[in-house]
């Protein structure tokens, strides 16, 4: 058990970390309020990028699955909005977010799939996604472990966090 110190001193990075992702998020949302990409993008852009924040602080902090559930429910509801009109100019920016959304749809099977059997293993099929998402071909490695459901998702969310950091940065950067 930790010390009450060292909790204080764990919430205070909760916090810190809290803040700095705000802020990020507040100059992406002003980055974008600034270019001249068509207004219904730049707003449906901003909704897409606050949702996709939240399920990313809210995994990085620990989440209930109803919760995580619906906060991916948000950010797919708010992608399939700005999909419509997607600039052709940032079509490797929509790769990075499609890949987030696969890995966060993971996250949903494999705990689908772990809750139905209650014994911690699932089926080929839905290990066999997580395999190929989390497939390297840089290193020619599978990089996930696959020992138990919850060994997959502590994989999988990283990944998919990744992703979407990654088309955030280069939508903020495309639109500047």
């Amino acid at each position: 058990m930790l010390s009450p110190i060292r909790q204080f001193q764990k919430g205070q990075e909760k916090m810190k970390n809290r803040k700095l992702n705000l802020l990020m998020t507040i100059s992406v949302l002003l980055i974008i309020g600034c270019s001249d990409i068509d207004k219904d993008f730049k707003t449906n852009a901003n909704e897409f990028l606050r949702e996709g924040e939240k399920l990313t602080i809210m995994t990085e902090q620990g989440v209930s699955y109803d919760k995580y559930k619906d906060q991916l429910t948000e950010v797919k509801i708010a992608y399939s909005l700005l999909e419509e009109d997607w600039p052709s100019s940032l079509e490797t920016t929509k790769v990075d977010f499609d890949k987030a959304i696969q890995g966060w749809d993971l996250v949903i099977k494999v705990r689908m799939k772990d809750l139905d059997r209650k014994a911690g293993m699932i089926n080929d099929l839905a290990i066999g996604e997580v395999m190929e998402y989390c497939y390297d071909k840089t290193s020619n490695k599978f990089e996930v472990d696959i020992g138990s459901a919850d060994l997959m998702i502590s994989d999988l969310l990283p990944k998919a966090n990744h992703h979407f950091e990654d088309g955030k940065e280069k939508l903020v950067s495309a639109i500047k």
